[in-house]
């Protein structure tokens, strides 16, 4: 001002970072469970397995520290770094929503996505889809059938989810089924 005095002005910028990153699916009236997809891996390594039946496709979840008031754009990627399928993004609160749809059993994915709340970052993460492997060895052998056949006619929960390959709230004679169908399947390699 005239004065002499000075005034400073602090601007404060948060910045957003991605916390987790999960691929979440409703498993009938027994609720949804999210599957935790490492962050960190690149689609040349060892990557998250989906068990779960592909379907009509995934949810996979990015976790901010921050609300979000715009989601960004997100792209799937195959193993060779080809486009594939689509990638429809959504948020709320804090997660951004990545639908995916067009992703094969066996298949490795990556995702990236960008421009969440107008920032410049891309946050990547890779994961595999293997129906059937409950124990996550990017396989699907007697270990897994095994698996699935002790938890039959359990209610799915927090502990046996990867064991209800058809999400539908309960681990019953077709996801064993299911599981025996997919024996001797693996994840294609990075």
């Amino acid at each position: 001002d005239g004065a002499g005095n000075v005034t400073n002005i602090v601007r404060t910028s948060t910045i957003v970072s991605l916390v987790a990153v999960t691929s979440r699916r409703v498993h009938g009236s027994a609720g949804t469970f999210d599957l935790p997809i490492d962050k960190s891996i690149p689609i040349s390594g060892t990557v998250s397995v989906e068990p779960r039946k592909i379907g009509a496709g995934h949810n996979i979840v990015f976790k901010f520290n921050f609300p979000i008031s715009n989601p960004g754009v997100a792209i799937a990627y195959d193993k060779l770094g080809a486009q594939i399928g689509s990638a429809m993004t959504s948020g709320s609160g804090s997660e951004v929503r990545v639908a995916l749809t067009g992703t094969l059993n066996t298949k490795r994915v990556r995702i990236s996505l960008s421009g969440v709340n107008g920032s410049a970052s891309v946050h990547q993460v890779s994961l595999g889809f293997l129906e059937g492997d409950s124990n996550g060895n990017a396989s699907v052998n007697s270990s897994d059938i095994s698996q699935v056949r002790a938890r039959s006619g359990q209610i799915t929960n927090a502990t046996n989810y990867t064991s209800d390959i058809d999400a539908s709230g309960g681990i019953n004679v077709l996801d064993v089924s299911a599981t025996q169908a997919q024996s001797l399947q693996s994840l294609e390699s990075p």
